[in-house]
């Protein structure tokens, strides 16, 4: 099931796949068959699609991307990232969000609350 959300940010939960929903758009006919045989779950605020697994490394997501955003021709970083939410306290190191390093067009907070992402300002000038 797919969900849409009005919320510009959007929650990180344990393991997230991101992408620009323009990717999913552009490619609709072979998610539209993936779907068919393994069903696509996610949240989309017609910005952002993303999609959550609760453990580390996601094997599902990881199946996802080697069964369909490769043979796309999908390109992390590019296209897609691969994420792991973190402690809120974490952002006191000062690292980015791993998974996040050299990707231009998606911004995040790390909070209290969680961890949060949105299409840049700027998007993607793909």
């Amino acid at each position: 099931m797919i969900s849409i959300v009005t919320s510009k940010r959007l929650k990180v939960r344990f393991a997230t796949l991101i992408m620009p929903l323009d990717c999913v758009l552009r490619n609709e006919d072979a998610f539209s068959r993936f779907n068919e045989v393994q069903q696509l779950w996610g949240v989309h605020n017609k910005q952002l699609f993303l999609q959550h697994e609760m453990s580390w490394p996601p094997p599902g997501l990881l199946n996802q991307i080697e069964q369909l955003l490769c043979p796309l021709g999908l390109e992390e970083l590019r296209d897609y990232v691969l994420v792991q939410d973190v402690p809120w306290n974490y952002i006191n190191s000062g690292q980015k969000l791993p998974g996040t390093e050299n990707c231009a067009w998606l911004e995040y907070e790390i909070n209290q609350q969680g961890t949060f992402v949105w299409m840049d300002s700027a998007d993607k000038a793909d």
